[in-house]
């Protein structure tokens, strides 16, 4: 059967968590199911949140871990929400070393009925110690150029989100969908004060820190340049199917993008975007 043909791609539980990999003392897992990397446990820890998967509704991507998103984020074009890639079965990539996974989705008619475009995507995950390494690669195979975004969801567990801190984005020009705001970010710190918070923070060069209590994790990417900020809080997380009470406390998504200004690929050209993880000794 080919996966890829098929127009209602569902999430299977056969395929939560099928491809594993470890390697630094870390582990891996990820589902072909949009090439969804759904756990990275490092130092005793889960460090990315994944809501219930007995809650996840077919045809959807699953709440948490990385989804890929491609080639529009949320409604900004003509296609679905965030586009297909994360709600199509990925081809996963044999051969590959046993501190990496990697997937490959490519067009074919279900894909085209929605962006009509030849292309071809590689997902790869990637440990080394202490740090998770993603990178994102877009391929144009066709006759004539197109445009597109892209961004890693990450989904980061946290311990609470009261206690989360978020350096880095100080001085950045930042779009807020929560009140439709284009404003500069001037505090020193981002704190989440356990409400909605959901920024699309523009041209972001440096390395990213965020502390949740004692522990630490530095964010840092290339080839992406937004990075979106996104927490539903209290009220939107109510009335999300695939979370449970209380989940929105434990997690917030800290995504690696190019949606402010899309990438621009002409025939046989393609891009990369990466991004990478890294907790210290004691995080």
């Amino acid at each position: 059967m080919d996966m890829h043909a098929s127009p209602d791609p569902t999430n299977d539980r056969m395929i939560f968590g099928q491809h594993r990999r470890d390697a630094d003392g870390m582990t891996i897992a990820a589902a072909s199911l949009g090439a969804q990397l759904l756990s990275w446990q490092a130092a005793g820890r889960e460090r990315l949140f994944l809501g219930p998967l007995d809650r996840a509704t077919p045809g959807t991507a699953m709440r948490g871990g990385v989804p890929v998103i491609f080639p529009q984020f949320s409604m900004r074009g003509p296609g679905g929400r965030h586009g297909f890639a994360r709600r199509m079965p990925w081809r996963p990539v044999e051969g590959t070393t046993p501190d990496r996974l990697a997937f490959v989705l490519e067009d074919d008619a279900y894909t085209r009925g929605e962006w009509p475009h030849p292309f071809r995507l590689r997902l790869e995950a990637a440990l080394s110690p202490w740090t998770l390494r993603m990178a994102l690669d877009v391929v144009n195979t066709g006759a004539t150029s197109f445009d597109f975004a892209a961004a890693l969801h990450t989904y980061l567990a946290v311990d609470d989100t009261a206690g989360v801190r978020i350096s880095g984005l100080s001085g950045r020009r930042f779009l807020d969908s929560t009140r439709d705001v284009d404003a500069v970010d001037t505090e020193p710190v981002l704190a989440l004060d356990g409400g909605e918070i959901d920024r699309i923070y523009a041209d972001v060069a440096s390395p990213l820190h965020l502390e949740d209590g004692p522990h630490r994790l530095d964010i840092a990417m290339s080839g992406f340049s937004d990075v979106v900020v996104w927490n539903p809080g209290p009220a939107k997380a109510a009335q999300l199917p695939d979370l449970a009470p209380g989940d929105h406390l434990r997690f917030v998504c800290v995504e690696a993008g190019r949606i402010l200004v899309p990438v621009h690929l002409e025939p046989g050209e393609s891009w990369r975007g990466e991004q990478s993880l890294s907790l210290s000794p004691a995080a």
